[in-house]
């Protein structure tokens, strides 16, 4: 989910067209996707926290908690 995340963000900054990930669609409706993308890495993150052992996951919940808090 992290990797959609990004591949979005990265498409999205580069103004390419999304139509080689997605099928279609436009930039807005796909960026519409990245908060449901969050909840769901945060869903599983919360479920194990332990299935990713490596350092950005501290910074990944720092930044999820956050967002939820807004």
């Amino acid at each position: 989910m992290i990797n959609d995340i990004k591949c979005l963000i990265n498409t999205f900054s580069k103004e390419d067209s999304f139509s080689k990930f997605s099928n279609g669609g436009g930039p807005e409706h796909n960026m519409n996707l990245i908060p449901f993308l969050l909840h769901g890495a945060y869903c599983v993150w919360k479920e194990d926290p332990d299935f990713l052992t490596f350092k950005p996951v501290k910074s990944l919940e720092r930044y999820l908690e956050d967002f939820i808090k807004e």
